[in-house]
């Protein structure tokens, strides 16, 4: 499944929960880019740019140091060690203002690493420079993905939320090409796994943002005697009004009709996702929990980049749909017909 760049980064735009954001910088024209990794660049640049003209974050840093004189606390130990006393000075422990603290040394860290993307332009590197000239005394640091956890946003720092996100992508997606030892961006477009789980957090926060429903992850309880060996039920989405309930379940297939075979010479859905979803519709709807008021309905979903399926069917009393949205359509089709398949 071949998916255009640009409606790649619309899915992670609202995986990372920032909606459009990247209308917020130059006007990119996302139609443009031939590589993910050429456009993430210009979105990261633009959002440092955007960071550094509102000031870098501080925060108070611990630094152990010589000095002329006594600052903070006097470290004793080494102040004689170093034998500095003679020459007026003390090795010292304090704490210094400074913008030399982690949240800026990713961002540093990523730039530095994006000079080293065989795909990014002259122009793009040239800006890059320009933003790594900015950002004065914050070290470049030997990056590791608990770093990203390390990280509180909060109030004061939360426009650095999709630079993070960026940073986070581009150093989960870089791998050393062992022939040259050259830096090289992985195409998540060929990744069928991260493919898919970033089709599910597309959908539930686009369902979020934009159906006017109450939007959950459930954990669905078997209509049985007891549990023991049975698998746990987690929805994908759940969304939920005051008359309806609707299970969604996202699944990312090359094909959404898997083939049955050549003896029977037809295509199906893929009959165990069927199962899936029946069986959380219609243990949900069982339940004793379930509101009376509530139609329980269930929608498979597949991501597709050619034929648009929309197939409704009533299985033992529980409306069950098979639908598809094509990826490789324009955005503003692809939003319409996300909000199209809940009516």
């Amino acid at each position: 499944m071949s998916i255009p760049i640009k409606n790649i980064y619309f899915l992670l735009s609202y995986g990372w929960d920032t909606g459009l954001e990247y209308k917020q910088t130059k006007g990119l024209d996302t139609s443009s880019y031939e590589s993910l990794i050429c456009l993430l660049s210009d979105v990261f640049v633009n959002q440092c740019e955007y960071i550094l003209k509102r000031n870098l974050a501080h925060n108070y840093v611990s630094l152990t140091e010589e000095y002329a004189g006594i600052k903070g606390k006097l470290d004793f130990n080494q102040t004689l060690h170093r034998q500095v006393l003679r020459k007026g000075r003390a090795v010292c422990e304090f704490d210094e203002w400074s913008s030399n603290i982690l949240i800026n040394q990713i961002l540093k860290t990523t730039l530095v690493g994006l000079l080293a993307f065989k795909e990014i332009s002259k122009i793009q590197k040239s800006e890059i420079r320009r933003c790594l000239m900015r950002m004065g005394d914050v070290d470049s640091i030997e990056l590791s993905m608990s770093q990203f956890g390390q990280v509180n946003l909060n109030r004061n720092n939360q426009h650095y939320k999709l630079a993070l996100h960026i940073a986070e992508l581009i150093a989960q997606n870089t791998v050393l090409n062992e022939a040259d030892g050259k830096k090289v961006f992985v195409d998540i477009g060929r990744d069928h796994q991260k493919l898919a789980k970033l089709f599910e957090r597309f959908a539930y926060q686009f369902y979020k943002k934009h159906s006017g429903y109450r939007v959950k992850k459930e954990r669905i309880n078997w209509l049985a005697d007891r549990f023991d060996y049975l698998p746990t039920m987690n929805t994908d989405i759940t969304l939920e009004s005051d008359s309806r309930k609707i299970i969604i379940d996202t699944k990312f297939y090359g094909n959404t009709l898997g083939s049955r075979g050549v003896d029977f010479g037809a295509n199906k859905f893929h009959s165990a996702n069927l199962y899936q979803i029946f069986s959380y519709v219609s243990n949900v709807a069982g339940s004793s929990l379930h509101s009376m008021n509530h139609k329980t309905e269930g929608i498979l979903l597949y991501p597709t980049v050619d034929v648009e399926l929309s197939e409704k069917y009533i299985i033992k009393d529980h409306p069950i749909s098979v639908c598809t949205v094509n990826l490789n359509a324009e955005w503003q089709l692809i939003h319409q017909r996300m909000l199209d398949l809940l009516n």
